[in-house]
């Protein structure tokens, strides 16, 4: 049996971004596999490991599905659906008179 914590994350565009999702139990290696939706653009999917990184591109909520298989025989698997809200890049400045 295997376990997860899918937390949802949130970022920034232009910021880089890491997200882990965390799994226990089960038999090593697993396998993360996005099933449906889509990541944020400039963001990947490590399938091995389980990290969601890069750098956003766009702003908006982004919602996406992804299973966690481990490598038991059957294999046990778990579908999780998460959420990213990436942020508009805040840009500041001063004019001075």
């Amino acid at each position: 049996m295997i376990s997860q914590d899918y937390r949802n994350g949130s970022g920034m565009v232009g910021v880089y971004y890491e997200h882990h999702m965390c799994v226990g139990g089960g038999w090593p290696p697993y396998l993360f596999t996005l099933i449906s939706g889509a990541l944020p653009d400039g963001l990947t999917l490590d399938t091995a490991f389980g990290v969601i990184s890069g750098v956003p591109l766009t702003a908006g909520t982004f919602t996406y599905t992804i299973t966690m298989t481990d490598s038991a025989t059957p294999p046990d698997t778990i579908t999780n659906t998460c959420t990213a809200v990436i942020a508009p890049r805040l840009v500041a400045f001063n004019i001075a008179c």
